[in-house]
């Protein structure tokens, strides 16, 4: 039986990576240790113990506030070791986090065939999102298989070089975590309730968007409430970069609901509940077409361009006015948002997993 060793440390790439474990291990075909590198430490250890997902190797980096530049160092060396110890035929990793960068290079350096799941996402601007457009294309130079999320991801993969017969359209995990979970739930995908104040859910994250942009979007959201039609509720990213301003500009304004980082099934809760979505989140721009909510990305470029493409989201940047205008369309024009909301989403039906666990399955019995 092959041994294979998965890795994760962000959010994020938990909660796309758990309903892959879960299938892994569900058909005990596949030797499969996991490794949680402590990226994001406290957030992935509260989903490990609420979706009771076994983790086999805790490294807990974030310790004294690291640069990117330690805790890169840091799991290249742990990983090496890992390997040393276990001999592992294979490494999963997941997107474009520093976790999946490290990971790719110390297994690409020890020679282990490195499994890249939601590969082939490009912004085409190194720039941003920064650094996982560099994340994700050195990633992908040291990688024997690529999940590519969609059919635009595989083709930037055939574009840079890549083999075809080594690239797999999977569909995106974190749709089967939402499947799963609204199944859970119980919960239904949402509709507008056009008799009750118009609700917006909004969070706000990447490091290009600290400072100047960051106040823009607060402004925007500040006007948005004004005349009470419109109620926000904005999560908060424990980056002092990302509280400390949210909390001292919006704080005190009525209408704006901020809360701490919530839970998975609790945000999803939220999202279900929102009418519309204002974001610079990717995971956001995968999950809310799927819950047929429109989505507002606060960026300049997405590596996701399938999801503007098919008209669930639009690009609106940074600019305040723009925001401004943008949510106005969407809450005045019924036939705008109705177009949005109904758009198909264009990351999988939710079995992503089983497809990839497939496909591993297949390369076990080779």
């Amino acid at each position: 039986m092959k041994k294979y060793l998965l890795i994760f440390g962000t959010r994020p790439e938990a909660l796309k990576l758990f309903p892959l474990i879960k299938e892994i291990r569900r058909r005990k075909t596949i030797n499969l240790d996991v490794c949680n590198t402590g990226q994001h430490v406290d957030l992935t250890n509260e989903l490990i113990k609420f979706f009771k997902i076994k983790v086999d190797y805790n490294f807990n980096l974030m310790f004294d506030h690291p640069t990117l530049n330690e805790i890169t160092a840091q799991i290249i060396t742990r990983i090496n070791q890992l390997h040393e110890q276990n001999g592992y035929d294979g490494v999963i990793v997941h997107g474009d986090t520093i976790t999946c960068l490290a990971a790719s290079l110390s297994s690409f350096l020890k020679g282990v065939p490195v499994f890249h799941v939601e590969a082939g996402l490009r912004s085409n601007n190194l720039s941003s999102p920064w650094p996982e457009e560099f994340n994700r294309r050195v990633t992908t130079l040291a990688a024997q298989l690529h999940f590519a999320p969609t059919l635009a991801a595989k083709e930037n993969l055939l574009a840079e070089g890549i083999s075809s017969s080594n690239i797999f359209i999977s569909g995106n995990t974190i749709i089967d975590m939402l499947r799963m979970t609204l199944e859970d739930l119980q919960l239904i995908k949402h509709k507008r309730n056009k008799s009750k104040p118009f609700k917006i859910l909004v969070t706000s994250h990447r490091r290009e968007n600290f400072g100047k942009p960051l106040d823009n979007i607060c402004e925007a959201v500040i006007d948005l409430v004004k005349d009470g039609s419109i109620l926000v509720t904005w999560p908060i990213h424990p980056n002092p970069n990302v509280k400390t301003k949210i909390l001292d500009k919006l704080s005190e304004v009525k209408g704006i609901t901020l809360t701490e980082p919530q839970e998975y099934i609790d945000f999803v809760k939220l999202m279900a509940d929102a009418d519309l979505i204002l974001t610079d989140s990717g995971g956001m721009q995968e999950e809310a077409p799927y819950l047929s909510i429109p989505v507002l990305v606060l960026r300049e470029e997405t590596e996701r361009p399938e999801v503007i493409a098919c008209g669930a989201a639009k690009l609106v940047g940074t600019n305040k006015n723009d925001i401004i205008s943008s949510v106005r369309r969407l809450v005045d024009d019924e036939s705008k948002y109705k177009k949005m909301a109904t758009a198909k989403s264009p990351f999988g039906d939710g079995y992503s997993s089983n497809f990839i666990t497939n496909i591993l399955e297949n390369l076990h019995n080779e």
